[in-house]
């Protein structure tokens, strides 16, 4: 399944970021490999709690309702599944997930969205650098550069990675649970 390999690339990337001992700054000529790594991260954890949703979705439809009803289901569903807000009101009203996750999952794909729909702009100014010294110590240095600002890309994304990883990991469990959940199981009619 890609939700797999899509928590895999995410866990390599936050990986890659964490062990990453080089400076932290983004311009047009070094973009750093912490921020390329937290949107890999943070967009493919995304990817793979949708791919899940969508799992769940069609996994209802298709073997977990009447085949009497799948019909009157589908074209509604297809109308109504556009957004991701959609999605989490899918989940809030056809499955036992926390309030909690179901505002966390939202949060994820909020990131993502940032992510995927950032315009830059240019500006040519000071610029806040993190340094490191082979001492392991860390000092913010104020650089004159020529950057591209993404407000998609910034800084905070390399705070947030982690946590987008971890509520991937949970989402994906949850949804998991939630397809095999008893209530839900075949009862024999589902074929004819």
């Amino acid at each position: 399944m890609l939700t797999a390999v899509y928590l895999r690339i995410a866990r390599q990337h936050l990986n890659s970021m964490k062990n990453n001992p080089k400076d932290m700054f983004i311009s047009t000529v070094h973009e750093s490999q912490h921020i390329r790594d937290a949107l890999v991260c943070i967009v493919f954890s995304a990817f793979a709690v949708e791919y899940a949703i969508t799992e769940l979705i069609w996994t209802r439809i298709a073997l977990q309702t009447p085949a009497k009803y799948r019909r009157l289901m589908i074209g509604p569903l297809l109308k109504n599944m556009r957004s991701t807000n959609d999605r989490i009101e899918f989940l809030r009203d056809a499955t036992k997930m926390s309030d909690t996750l179901l505002s966390d999952i939202k949060r994820l794909f909020d990131y993502r969205n940032e992510i995927a729909h950032c315009r830059p702009d240019f500006y040519e100014g000071l610029v806040q650098v993190l340094n490191s010294h082979e001492e392991g110590k860390t000092e913010i240095v104020a650089e004159n550069r020529e950057i591209l600002r993404f407000p998609g890309a910034t800084f905070a994304y390399v705070y947030v990675a982690e946590w987008c990883y971890k509520t991937a990991k949970k989402a994906v469990r949850a949804l998991r649970e939630e397809v095999n959940a008893p209530e839900w199981r075949p009862q024999g009619d589902t074929a004819s």
